[in-house]
């Protein structure tokens, strides 16, 4: 198996010598059996969105067959331990399956089955969900572990209305309100008891996550991507605009550009201060990622003027000096990669804009001067990590989808069609 199967059609030289370099690492790695089952169904998932411009089928078929063997074996051992999570529980195993059966035709059987084991075990969650709902988690409704990504894959599949109508209940219920000491504050509010240790010290009185990764921009890019499709539930426009009406009471207006507070602490929310902290406009967390699922709500309302406004915000990242993004990895969360999916999608709606265009393409090439033949699949993820009183890099060369080789794969094809994996995960 050991031969170039990769010659790719109708890619550039650039990013052919990319996927040189990644596919030639999964060959080797599936020839001395070092696939462990999340390796299977990221790579399935790269594999799949790049089937198309593969020359050779059958030997993609075989890597995709050997990792479909893993990814089964690994569901009847429970190696997920009942985790649902759209990034590393049965959602993305589910993605990645339906991925690859959307490019090829094949694992229909397959995916039906992990199809049912998902709803079913999600009907459980919302049990579970609803007795908490006073006490929540970022967890409990986020688009990495919660509600927010499984109902991302749903939407997806465009079936199963009844779970799916549940779900937006639920999460219309988390996107109200509640009564603290007489104060009214959002049910997706986290005590302090649900926070991480040292943010428990920070935060006394808990926050108000704003953020894409962990925060309720999630939930509203969801209730509008229903809304849009003509799945509704009771209150999901007034949810929408809750949630929209908060992002502009706590914007924040400096030198040009907006910017939103990742977190709000309780604080903070009541007294309505607003302060600009120096945060990585990256997927995660960054103003950019925000205004994106505002761009996604106005769409979805047909509201112009709220469309424009959120347009206005992505345009003037265009214009920002790259350095001002303050990002220092090519990966999708926190990188550049999470950059270019998202302006690449908001072209596709408004294809006007120069500016956005000239920008995609110099983040690209920003991506591609990361590239690095020494490393294992093609990239190297570099965060800045505080140690012992002291912030030091952290790399690592990883294939991982969201802070590692796969997703920047799949964010440099995004350009050349749209990448259901990609688009999936990131509620974008």
């Amino acid at each position: 198996m050991k031969k170039n199967i990769f010659i790719f059609k109708v890619i550039d030289n650039e990013l052919s010598k990319i996927l040189h370099k990644y596919f030639e690492k999964v060959q080797i790695d599936t020839l001395t059996g070092n696939i462990t089952f999340y390796k299977a169904v990221t790579m399935n998932m790269v594999i799949a969105e790049c089937y198309r411009f593969i020359e050779s089928k059958s030997i993609a078929d075989e890597l995709i067959y050997n990792n479909m063997k893993i990814i089964r074996k690994g569901l009847m051992e429970n190696t997920l331990i009942g985790e649902m999570a759209l990034f590393g529980g049965l959602t993305e195993v589910a993605l990645s399956v339906y991925t690859v059966n959307k490019h090829t035709g094949n694992y229909e059987k397959f995916l039906e089955k992990i199809n049912m084991l998902l709803t079913s075990k999600l009907l459980s969650k919302m049990d579970n969900l609803n007795k908490k709902i006073q006490s929540l988690e970022e967890v409990d409704y986020d688009v990495i572990s919660g509600l927010s990504g499984v109902t991302s894959y749903l939407l997806l599949l465009g079936r199963y209305e009844e779970i799916t109508k549940r779900a937006l209940e639920l999460l219309v219920h988390i996107c109200s309100y509640k009564n603290i000491n007489g104060n009214v504050i959002p049910n997706w509010h986290i005590h302090q008891k649900n926070l991480d240790i040292e943010n428990r010290t920070n935060y006394p009185n808990g926050y108000i996550n704003l953020g894409l990764a962990h925060g309720i921009a999630g939930p509203l890019v969801i209730l509008s991507k229903a809304y849009k499709n003509g799945i509704i539930v009771k209150g999901q426009k007034e949810a929408i605009l809750n949630i929209i009406n908060l992002y502009n009471k706590y914007s924040i207006r400096s030198e040009g550009y907006t910017y939103w507070p990742m977190i709000l602490s309780f604080e903070e929310y009541l007294s309505e201060v607003k302060e600009k902290t120096n945060v990585r406009d990256g997927w995660c967390y960054g103003g950019i990622g925000i205004a994106r699922a505002i761009f996604i709500a106005s769409n979805a309302l047909m509201d112009n003027k709220m469309q424009e406004w959120a347009y206005k915000i992505i345009e003037e990242r265009a214009k920002m000096g790259i350095e001002e993004y303050n990002l220092i990895s090519p990966t999708l969360c926190h990188g550049y990669a999470g950059v270019l999916s998202i302006l690449a999608n908001t072209i596709r709606e408004k294809e006007e804009s120069l500016l956005i265009k000239q920008r995609i393409d110099h983040i690209r090439k920003k991506i591609i001067s990361m590239f690095d033949e020494a490393s294992k699949y093609g990239f190297i993820d570099v965060e800045l990590r505080m140690d012992d009183g002291k912030y030091i890099l952290d790399k690592q060369d990883t294939y991982l989808f969201i802070s590692g080789a796969s997703g920047i794969i799949l964010a440099l094809l995004s350009l050349y069609h749209e990448s259901t994996s990609l688009d999936t995960h990131l509620l974008i």
